[in-house]
């Protein structure tokens, strides 16, 4: 079991019922990852929905986390990997933000639909521009530079404030 699972399980932050799977009061939902890789205008409409996703996760952790800083940050990526986007960790070369995904299922689902040497993971993408603009409250956008789906070990994603 993913230890976040465990944790908010024991504080009771964690429901699993019949009808809904509902984390620290909010509903969310399971789906099918292939169900996202119809074609490349759906692809592209991800970024976007996976911005929407990120600013809920950071709705969500406002009542656990008054103040907006790293440890929010640190729980949302957590919760992202939760939600089955797989870990996430943060690292910085050359004065750039990047975010390491490893064993993407975006890029998996990709390589099995077909989708091979191209970038699959604009929702992880969207995901995690919208944790950060609104954690730190500026546009952020984040781009793919390496996926696993284009043959490369690991998917990562470079952040960036959009002026």
């Amino acid at each position: 079991m993913h230890p976040l699972a465990k944790k908010l399980l024991l504080i009771r932050q964690m429901e699993i019922e019949e009808k809904c799977f509902r984390i620290m009061g909010k509903n969310v939902g399971i789906f099918p990852i292939a169900s996202i890789f119809i074609n490349d205008e759906i692809l592209r409409k991800n970024y976007e929905f996976g911005k929407a996703i990120g600013k809920e996760i950071i709705d969500l952790l406002e009542k656990f986390y008054p103040q907006k800083n790293e440890k929010m940050l640190e729980f949302s990526f957590n919760l992202v990997s939760l939600f089955g986007f797989g870990k996430a960790k943060i690292f910085n070369r050359e004065k750039k933000v990047l975010i390491e995904v490893e064993d993407s299922p975006l890029a998996q689902e990709a390589v099995k639909k077909g989708y091979r040497g191209k970038k699959a993971c604009s929702l992880i993408a969207g995901i995690f521009a919208g944790i950060y603009s609104s954690i730190f409250e500026k546009v952020y956008e984040v781009q793919e530079v390496s996926c696993k789906a284009e043959g490369n070990p690991k998917c990562i994603f470079e952040v960036f404030e959009k002026e």
